[in-house]
Formats: C-alpha cells, structure tokens, sequence
C-alpha cells in the first residue's frame, strides 16, 4: 500500500509538473483564477507580454481590473465557467496602455493545491473582428452589388438598367446626383442620371467630347477612380465648370465603366453644396457599381468576393478548431481528474486523470450515465 501511494504521488507530481511546464512555456496567454473573488493566482508568461504587466503584478490583481463588463457581470460569468454550463466566453479586456482587446476565453475548473480555480486559456480576437466587421460591411456591398446584377438581367432594355444602375448607386454612396455616360470615340452620351434631368436641359449637357471633360477622360484612360474634391476650389474647363454650376455640384467621383479591355462609359457621382471627402472603399463601390453595366464582369466580381467570403469563414473555423484542440490538450494534461457533463447527465469528455482513477476506458466512458459512475449516496 505503501508503495503504491508513494508511485501515486510521483505520478501526481510529475503531472503537475507538466502542467507547470506546458502553462509556463505556453505562448498562448493563460491565467488561474479564484472564481468566486476573481483574484488572478497565477498568469503565465504571454500574459504579462499581452496585458502588459509583470507577472507578479498580474498575480496581485482581480480579473475586474482587466474586464470591461461589470464585477457583477464577471462573476456571473465565472459561476457559469466554474459549473460547467460554459466554458467559451467573449469579453473586452484592457490592457495597461488603456488599450481595449476583444478575447475569446476557454475556461474550466482544474483543482490545484486543494483548490478549485478556473484555468483559463485567452485568445486575441481583436482582428479577428476587425476583419468580421469589414466582411459585414463588404457583404452589404456584395448585396448591393448583386441587386444590380439581378437588375440587369430582369431587363434587356439599356435605358431601364441604366436608371436601375444610377438610382441604386446614389442610394447606397449617399450621393444627392449620379449619371451614367456612354463613351463611343471621342463622345460622351448621357445615358442616365438620378434625379432624372429635366426634359429643357441644354443639349450640351446631355453629350460632350472627351477633350472638353479632362477628369472624366483621365478616369477612363487610367481604369481607376478619380476624384473632384471641389468645383469650386478646381481649375476646371468651360465645359465641366458649366455642369458643376447648372446641377450645384460640389464633389463629383467618376469611376470607369470596365467592358474587357476596353472601357465603355463611366459613372459619375457627385454632391450638391458641400464638398466631401471619399474613402477608399467608397471609391471602389462607385467602381463596382460602374462594372454592374458589363453583366459578366459583375459576375465574375461577385463570384470572386464570394470566393473570399468563403475563404475567411474557412479560416475562421480552423482558428476555432485548433483552440478547442489546445484546450483538449491542457485538459488532458492536468494532473486531476477532469470531466465535462451534459445537461442529461451523461459524460462527454474526460481525460487521461479519469481513466485511471475510475479504471474505465475511455470510449466506455463516453456516454456513460454520471451516476452508473458515482452513484448517490445514502
């Protein structure tokens, strides 16, 4: 007996000492914390470089120092974590240059030294939703853009999905005109504008030569957008000074029209009274919706940024997968015995401490009923 106890506590001891090693070496950011007054017994050495803070200050101070959520919201959070409701968790913690940092939290109750404390291993996601925020906002790009695709393939009449492509395109940039001009040679066609010019508009307005429209010619002859900050401010040609002052036209963005190779028109957006200022994104959304006139290239776009959408939820996944894999890993390494209990009482993991302890395998264990395990006592 005798013997076996002190083989027992060799064992224990060298598990504790590779979980001392793995949670010490780790390069991911790992802390232990109390969780009923969520003071932080211990952080490794990613922490201290994540949050900022020496380890040793990091080991004097309460997770409601570094979580933005209230200390009543933390706590509820850790009684989630400490039962086993949840063991994944979103938070914003600042670090000690003020800065805040969205963080994914895998946290689980491992008992050390006589003590029950959350182990907690912390993901920097900021990023991450950086990325996601711009994805959402590309979608509601991508949504618009094919609205216009649709739109072209609901007509076949040029001037219907011209009107369609300009409307919809001052809609989503904000702008207060568009137009939509047709180039053949040297000559520009209007071929649609939002509002609608009335039906008295000099003819001189309605088409014009390249030569007279400098901006315009360079957007088709450079494939890129380019920008009219101010009309007022703008050394501009007769021709182009005589459109800004009839339609009160401050900034005006004019963005190719792609067909192939070659370019076939360009869209022209712009803003009465005050001038603005384009993003680059927004730049690139007149682009597309310019391209939206040239159906498979629109196509072949949209096919494109899908692709890309794909890609990243991809990539998202496999980054969720390979945390719950590392978090298998310290789970399976603690030197206690660790299981993880569904609502109906049946195991669904367990690690290495738990085989050995019960003497079950562990694909009998799976499944198992918790009380065919610990029965109750009487």
């Amino acid at each position: 007996d005798i013997t076996e106890r002190k083989r027992a506590e060799q064992a224990l001891r060298a598990s504790e000492e590779r979980f001392r090693l793995l949670f010490e070496n780790n390069h991911t950011v790992m802390m232990l914390i109390e969780p009923v007054s969520g003071a932080i017994r211990n952080a490794n050495q990613a922490a201290a470089e994540f949050y900022g803070y020496p380890v040793s200050d990091l080991c004097a101070m309460n997770i409601n120092q570094i979580n933005q959520l209230t200390p009543d919201e933390v706590y509820a959070e850790r009684m989630r974590a400490l039962k086993e409701e949840r063991n994944y968790f979103n938070f914003h913690h600042r670090l000690l240059n003020g800065e805040i940092r969205s963080v994914e939290v895998h946290a689980a109750p491992v008992e050390m030294d006589g003590s029950t404390l959350l182990f907690s291993i912390i993901h920097d996601v900021t990023e991450r939703k950086r990325v996601e925020e711009e994805r959402q906002a590309r979608s509601q790009q991508l949504a618009a853009l094919l609205d216009a695709s649709q739109a072209l393939t609901e007509s076949l009449n040029l001037a219907e999905v011209s009107q369609k492509i300009v409307d919809k395109a001052a809609n989503v940039l904000g702008m207060e005109r568009a137009a939509l001009y047709r180039v053949e040679g040297e000559h520009l066609y209007l071929s649609a504008a939002t509002p609608p010019l009335p039906a008295e508009l000099p003819e001189n307005l309605r088409r014009a030569t390249l030569a007279d429209h400098p901006y315009l010619a360079k957007a088709l002859s450079t494939g890129r957008t380019v920008v009219l900050p101010d009309s007022q401010a703008a050394e501009l040609t007769t021709a182009e000074q005589t459109v800004c002052d009839a339609l009160s036209l401050r900034t005006i963005i004019y963005a190719p029209l792609a067909a192939g190779k070659d370019t076939a028109g360009v869209l022209a957006l712009g803003t009465v009274g005050e001038p603005r200022q384009f993003s680059r994104d927004e730049e690139d959304m007149a682009l597309a919706f310019a391209n939206q006139a040239s159906l498979a290239l629109a196509n072949a776009r949209l096919y494109q940024d899908v692709s890309l959408h794909l890609k990243e939820l991809e990539n998202q996944i496999a980054e969720r997968r390979q945390a719950q894999e590392q978090f298998h890993l310290v789970v399976e390494s603690a030197p206690n015995a660790i299981m993880l209990v569904s609502s109906n009482g049946r195991l669904r993991l367990v690690n290495a401490q738990v085989e050995k302890y019960f003497g079950y395998d562990r694909t009998e264990l799976i499944g198992m009923d918790l009380h065919e395990l610990i029965p109750h006592r009487f």
